[in-house]
């Protein structure tokens, strides 16, 4: 996908990705973060704005096109900034965590696979943090859970989130859940 054009899916135009992103960073419960991770950040669009609000940010993506973007898009701010061509949860950051972002990739696995990831999530928790999730809301071959169940399942681990908002870009369109779960801790 990323060979034919630098930003496939609209992530820096699609007025779609813009209001997510904005809804995203509006949804943070801290004005700043010590150590945040975002699993399948793609070009970095949205870790962009991660890198705003925390002092490290550690970002990953399947794809080393995609990994390739976002480090040009993210070279003023590198030092902050750790980019890793992986796939979760094969590969795991070490550590633990103030900030987890689960941004549009709960729907590529199993409800037994979304699990995992969600225990390793817990697990990377530091005290008092935060999760924070947002999927789409419609349906698409490439998918195996929807964005319901998705959250469904995030909140029958984490518990009820303390923010949840859906929002459509317009009337027409399909649009997105977002949940934010505070207070979490190491588990």
């Amino acid at each position: 996908m990323y060979r034919g054009t630098d930003d496939p899916w609209g992530f820096t135009s699609a007025p779609y990705e813009l209001a997510k992103y904005d809804a995203t960073v509006a949804a943070l419960g801290a004005a700043n973060y010590s150590r945040c991770f975002e699993p399948a950040c793609s070009i970095g669009a949205l870790t962009q704005r991660l890198a705003t609000r925390a002092a490290t940010v550690v970002a990953c993506d399947v794809s080393p096109t995609a990994i390739e973007r976002a480090r040009a898009r993210l070279a003023g701010v590198d030092s902050r900034v750790e980019l890793v061509t992986a796939t979760i949860p094969e590969w795991w950051p070490s550590g633990t965590f103030d900030l987890i972002v689960l941004s549009e990739l709960g729907y590529y696995w199993d409800l037994a696979g979304w699990r995992d990831v969600v225990q390793r999530c817990r697990r990377s928790l530091r005290d008092e943090s935060e999760v924070i999730a947002v999927h789409w809301l419609g349906s698409s071959s490439e998918h195996i859970l929807d964005g319901a169940t998705v959250h469904g399942e995030l909140s029958d681990q984490l518990g009820p989130s303390d923010l949840h908002l859906e929002h459509s870009v317009d009337a027409a369109s399909v649009g997105f859940v977002l949940d934010r779960w505070t207070g979490l801790r190491h588990g």
